[in-house]
């Protein structure tokens, strides 16, 4: 409390300046590399009236895990470069913000220090160039014509959007959830040991891939059986189970929907298919119980199905939720839905 007051207390005025940017090639699909990911990301500006920026935020859909476990340092990974990155050109502070980024794996050469720098600065560069331009954006802009000896106002061709504030209003709903059906120690590791054996009497790669994917989802669902305090995840109590969904509305133009755990990129899509293609969307929000893949890819196993402690249907639960706050009145500000 004594934090928000000291920002309320030391709020300026600015304005808010929404855009774009593309980093294609840095990011794959993890269950399918061929298969389409969102390599697009956000940033949104605040421009002091004096035109510097005040704050950047930067929303992109990738796991941040260019380094590995044999890396025994404290690190921020991409992020932390692409915070350093943008205000290193734009000034200000920035914020970096995950987007649904479940299946969504980098592109990496050998997971080293350099690799990592390399990376980060590759989306912190286009981010600070998409501030950059808002910053532009944000003031008038003239050119100089000798013939007519006159300074002429010059109509901006910048994607960046100037967003009008003239409300604000943050939601959050706790949605009623299921825990995924306990399956016992003994039972995973006889699923564990079938799928071993199926892998390795395989007669085609379509087989071992099969096998694979259910070996994957025994062994990480026998790990999170354990309930572990190092995993770092809210697992389901018995009883009663709910998960925070919240939604903050910056006036008319955007929607930052925040979703906890690691949603996949297919509900990205699908959400923003509903609540339209403008809406910020964050992963990693409020809670922490692990991936929560669509409901399609349980029928396909693999690491993220086992990983889970949610049952089938979850994601999609959230999702719903977050269109009925996405589209509801602003007075509402907390609720408790069941039932979707």
């Amino acid at each position: 409390m004594l934090s928000a007051a000291r920002a309320r207390d030391g709020a300026l005025h600015a304005v808010l300046v929404r855009g774009e940017f593309s980093a294609p090639g840095l990011a794959r699909s993890r269950r399918d590399p061929a298969a389409p990911v969102d390599d697009s990301g956000s940033v949104l500006s605040a421009v002091a009236p004096t035109g510097e920026l005040i704050a950047t935020l930067v929303s992109f859909a990738c796991h941040p895990t260019l380094l590995t476990a044999d890396n025994l340092e404290y690190s921020r990974d991409y992020p932390g470069v692409v915070r350093d990155t943008v205000e290193e050109f734009c000034g200000g502070t920035a914020i970096f913000l995950q987007g649904f980024a479940g299946d969504v794996n980098p592109v990496f050469q050998d997971h080293s220090a350099r690799d990592m720098q390399l990376f980060g600065k590759q989306i912190g560069a286009a981010a600070a160039s998409a501030a950059l331009s808002g910053l532009r954006y944000a003031q008038p802009a003239f050119t100089m014509n000798l013939s007519r000896d006159a300074v002429l106002p010059v109509r901006d061709g910048s994607p960046s959007v100037m967003l009008p504030v003239d409300r604000m209003s943050a939601t959050i709903a706790h949605v009623d959830v299921d825990a995924k059906p306990i399956v016992g120690p003994d039972a995973s590791r006889r699923a564990l040991e079938v799928a071993l054996a199926a892998e390795i009497s395989a007669r085609s790669e379509g087989e071992r891939e099969r096998a694979v994917a259910v070996r994957q989802a025994c062994w990480i669902d026998d790990l999170m059986a354990s309930h572990s305090p190092v995993l770092g995840i809210d697992f389901p109590r018995g009883g009663h189970n709910t998960l925070p969904v919240q939604v903050f509305r910056v006036g008319p133009m955007l929607q930052i929907i925040a979703l906890p755990g690691e949603p996949h990129i297919s509900t990205a899509r699908s959400l923003r298919a509903r609540v339209g293609d403008t809406a910020l969307l964050v992963g990693y929000a409020n809670a922490a119980p692990s991936y929560l893949p669509p409901a399609e890819a349980f029928a396909e196993h693999g690491y993220e199905v086992g990983s889970t402690r949610y049952a089938l249907g979850t994601v999609e639960r959230l999702a719903d939720a977050a269109v009925r706050l996405a589209f509801a009145p602003t007075e509402a500000t907390s609720d408790t839905i069941g039932g979707l």
